[in-house]
């Protein structure tokens, strides 16, 4: 594969319009045929250029405010029905949550507290306090 720094070969037939330039072909596709940069698939892979954009507005967009509250039941085998932007205490006490790596943490909590964590479950071998989702 050639990359977007290597000048298109004589004969290389133009293919796309990207950011009103004209690319070839051979700079968007690899010998396979695989949209090399992520510019053409509706969901990009993860290390293509488009994919990595993707990934940082998904950042972006999690530190936003909240548009809804929902309620937590901590469980030990139910996970969160929603990934939550971040937590919000209304009840002091432990908190014991897993995430996605599926490591288990317990940290003591005061009401008022704010939480900016995606949590896969709100645990309730270890929880004391109460928390509400911010979604």
């Amino acid at each position: 594969m050639t990359d977007a720094t290597t000048p298109v070969p004589a004969n290389t037939p133009i293919g796309d319009l990207i950011g009103g330039k004209l690319h070839g072909r051979d700079q968007l596709f690899d010998t396979t045929g695989t949209d090399a940069m992520g510019l053409v698939a509706d969901a990009p892979a993860p290390r293509t250029l488009l994919g990595r954009l993707k990934a940082l507005l998904d950042v972006f967009s999690r530190t936003t405010s909240a548009t809804d509250v929902l309620a937590v039941v901590p469980s030990d085998t139910v996970p969160l029905a929603v990934a939550p932007k971040a937590l919000l205490v209304t009840v002091a006490g432990n908190l014991a949550l897993k995430g996605a790596s599926g490591v288990a943490i317990t940290i003591p909590v005061t009401a008022g507290q704010l939480l900016p964590v995606q949590p896969v479950y709100v645990l309730a071998a270890g929880t004391t306090a109460t928390v509400v989702a911010l979604v």
